[in-house]
């Protein structure tokens, strides 16, 4: 756990052989540079990645998506760019997903729609463009949709259906798109 310790410069590469880690806590640092593509070897153990709060720059690597066991993944108020990989529908236990105020582009991938045990999707103040896809059921578990400030022009939408097309009214959740809010 390195949370708040004013740490500088960039993440080491070698911090993807770590093979016993079940919690990568970076966040309220000043960690710069690109998030390794070599994250994507990290443990199969672990559990929680959280980056937030740093400068972190580039693309997320589309390795993320082998770290099939993460629960957590937190990577908001950085300076992310690019799309969002496919690959990170590999993630089928995540619960947690905040990405927010970064400056992402594209569309949000439909394959976020088979992460099952999502009960927090996070990706307001990013620049996201396209229309909001159509997330398929089982996203019964998500408690918390955030899109505020992500797509131009739309001021509020359930963005989750069921098998038939019609709004998921079994989800306690809210998916709110409202832009200029603040």
């Amino acid at each position: 756990n390195f949370f708040e310790n004013q740490l500088r410069g960039t993440i080491p590469n070698s911090f993807g052989s770590l093979t016993a880690l079940s919690n990568l806590d970076l966040d309220h640092n000043d960690i710069g540079g690109s998030m390794p593509t070599e994250f994507g070897r990290l443990s199969s153990q672990l559990q929680e990645l959280n980056l937030h709060y740093n400068d972190l720059t580039g693309t997320v690597p589309t390795e993320l998506g082998n770290l099939v066991n993460l629960r957590i993944l937190e990577m908001q108020e950085n300076r992310f760019s690019g799309p969002i990989p496919t690959e990170i529908g590999n993630m089928l236990s995540l619960e947690q997903f905040e990405i927010y105020h970064n400056g992402l582009t594209g569309t949000i991938p439909s394959e976020v729609g088979l992460m099952s045990a999502l009960t927090t999707l996070d990706f307001a103040t990013n620049q996201l463009t396209g229309s909001i896809p159509v997330l398929p059921s089982p996203l019964t578990t998500l408690d918390d949709c955030y899109l505020a400030q992500t797509y131009e022009g739309v001021t509020e939408q359930n963005c989750f259906t069921d098998s038939l097309g019609n709004p998921n009214t079994d989800n306690a959740g809210i998916c709110v798109v409202v832009n200029n809010c603040i």
